[in-house]
């Protein structure tokens, strides 16, 4: 499914979309305008679009909160997360390879503490 982003008048297709609204029966089944995460998985093509256009056009979504870059060939990940004046972004590196039902992490900028993330 695409993302509209009306601001920008652009449509992108995520990697990962998660949305967390209520489904409307007026729901449009081609394309989501409120995702509440978005995920991408960069290739060296499309890396600078995922971090650059795209990231800043998904910021201007009211309804969403985070926004993460996974990297598959460094496993490295970087989180985009929206707080009251501005999008911080917090970067971690590989503790243990990717599997398809866990990814694990090890913060080490700017903070020191483990995040997990289990797959939808």
């Amino acid at each position: 499914m695409k993302v509209g982003v009306e601001r920008a008048n652009r449509f992108y297709y995520p990697d990962i979309l998660v949305c967390c609204n209520p489904l409307e029966a007026d729901a449009d089944d081609y394309f989501e305008t409120a995702p509440k995460l978005i995920i991408e998985v960069p290739s060296p093509k499309t890396a600078a679009t995922d971090d650059g256009e795209k990231r800043i056009n998904y910021q201007t979504l009211a309804s969403l909160a985070e926004y993460l870059l996974l990297d598959p060939k460094t496993h490295e990940a970087i989180l985009y997360r929206r707080n009251s004046f501005f999008w911080p972004h917090y970067f971690w590196v590989r503790r243990m390879s990717w599997s398809c039902c866990r990814l694990n992490f090890l913060a080490v900028w700017p903070y020191s503490w483990d995040l997990f993330f289990t797959s939808l």
